[in-house]
């Protein structure tokens, strides 16, 4: 019964679940497309202005 469970692994800090888990370029997300592209434009003008993206909140399954 003393088995990791999958937020015992979450909670480590570990490259490997990272790199695994977060998309590195838009095109990796999968599904949304039209946030997606909202979330882009988002970036694009912030970098466009040399400034930072405000925080976003994402919420989903």
């Amino acid at each position: 019964m003393n088995e990791p469970s999958l937020n015992d692994t979450m909670r480590r800090d570990d490259p490997e679940v990272e790199i695994k888990l977060r998309p590195g370029r838009f095109d990796d997300f999968i599904g949304q497309a039209r946030v997606r592209e909202r979330i882009e434009l988002s970036v694009a003008a912030a970098k466009g202005r040399n400034d930072v993206l405000g925080h976003l909140l994402l919420v989903g399954p």
